[in-house]
């Protein structure tokens, strides 16, 4: 299915996004973006030390090509988080790759600002962009996986409404020692769950 029969079947409307929270605004993620604070985010080890992206060097130009990539994947809903009062870049959340077949999504976020840490951003970003995801883009599911010592995104993802439903034991390397990852789920709750 192309991006153009997906938007039409109401799965994945085009940008421009804005989803509107209470403290935050989502929005598409623009290329100009990789000359703001992303790029350093992506290469402060504090910030990235949950993620896969900690093992490479993220120049401008990778971030500006990764960004372009997303807005042409037909598969990827790849938003900016921005605080609402001042509209400051401050994270990035997507849902991607989409498995269109199954309605299932993989969703993964960055809260790069340290100021924003703490404050409840996360939860509010994840509850918004699954609330999309199930709404606009009819998904069926929403899942995510954690660093098991990454004991903050689990609980923002359990705040908002996600459901731990199983282990990853000993899966990826993290400072040398193997970790688990903590698999988490949603349901759309407008679904009947024996079929489409």
């Amino acid at each position: 299915m192309t991006r153009a029969e997906k938007m039409q079947a109401g799965r994945l409307p085009g940008a421009p996004y804005r989803i509107d929270g209470e403290t935050i605004v989502l929005r598409e993620v623009r290329v100009e973006d990789a000359d703001g604070p992303y790029t350093e985010w992506m290469n402060d080890d504090e910030i990235v030390c949950f993620t896969e992206s900690r093992h490479t060097s993220h120049s401008r130009d990778a971030i500006a090509a990764y960004i372009a990539a997303r807005a042409e994947s037909p598969d990827d809903l790849f938003l900016a988080i921005t605080a609402r009062n001042d509209g400051a870049h401050i994270g990035n959340i997507k849902i991607g790759p989409i498995d269109w077949r199954n309605r299932i999504g993989d969703l993964g976020l960055i809260v790069g600002n340290r100021r924003y840490w703490g404050r409840g951003i996360a939860t509010e970003a994840i509850a918004l962009i699954t609330q999309y995801a199930f709404e606009t883009v009819g998904l069926h599911k929403v899942t995510a996986g954690c660093y098991t010592p990454n004991r903050a995104a689990i609980r923002a993802f359990e705040k908002a409404g996600y459901s731990q439903e199983g282990v990853l034991r000993a899966h990826w390397l993290l400072d040398g020692l193997w970790t688990d990852i903590v698999m988490l789920g949603i349901l759309n709750p407008a679904e009947n769950r024996n079929g489409a």
